[in-house]
């Protein structure tokens, strides 16, 4: 029976498939690390998102303050200008 995998020369933790061709990393620390990285990387992309929408939230919310002061600032002018 002949080995379905072949090590890559020069790689000591890389092995080639002989079925699929495929080259596979047998070193399960780098995957590990890979993997860790990755879930950071998608933590940290959550967390910018989730900072974006708040960020997004309070400029819509300033708006409206500042609307809504302005409505106020024309109803007291008005109040004034009424009222001599």
């Amino acid at each position: 029976m002949e080995t379905r995998y072949l090590n890559v020369e020069g790689h000591p933790y890389l092995v080639r498939d002989v079925l699929t061709n495929a080259i596979i990393n047998t070193d399960d620390q780098s995957h590990k690390a890979y993997l860790s990285l990755k879930n950071a990387k998608k933590r940290e992309h959550s967390m910018i998102y989730n900072i974006e929408n708040d960020v997004d939230k309070l400029k819509s919310d300033i708006n409206e303050l500042k609307s809504d002061l302005n409505e106020i600032k024309n109803l007291l002018g008005k109040i004034v200008n009424g009222s001599h």
